[in-house]
């Protein structure tokens, strides 16, 4: 059965190939949520050994509860992952 988890997980990936990742962003100073800003992000995608599958940097604005919401990925971001090195780590550096 896990197995097949894993299969169609891999199946399910690299059949559409992006994933859906949302952070809160919160003011450092005051704690409230950082609401309507546009901010630029980078992210990437690695492996258990640290290779990288995926790095991109991207624009986006956030909600008005402070919630950034992205899609990450192409049609070939997961084409050459090395399925054995999981997990897959998903990191976002906000400016």
């Amino acid at each position: 059965m896990r197995l097949f988890t894993i299969a169609a997980i891999a199946s399910a990936l690299s059949a559409n190939a992006q994933i859906g990742y949302q952070v809160s962003l919160l003011d450092n100073a005051t704690g409230e949520p950082r609401a309507d800003e546009t901010v630029t992000v980078e992210i990437a995608i690695t492996d258990s050994n640290g290779k990288a599958i995926c790095s991109e940097r991207k624009s986006a604005t956030t909600n008005d509860f402070g919630v950034l919401s992205l899609t990450v990925g192409n049609s070939s971001t997961f084409t050459d992952a090395d399925w054995s090195a999981l997990p897959f780590f998903i990191s976002a550096t906000v400016d």
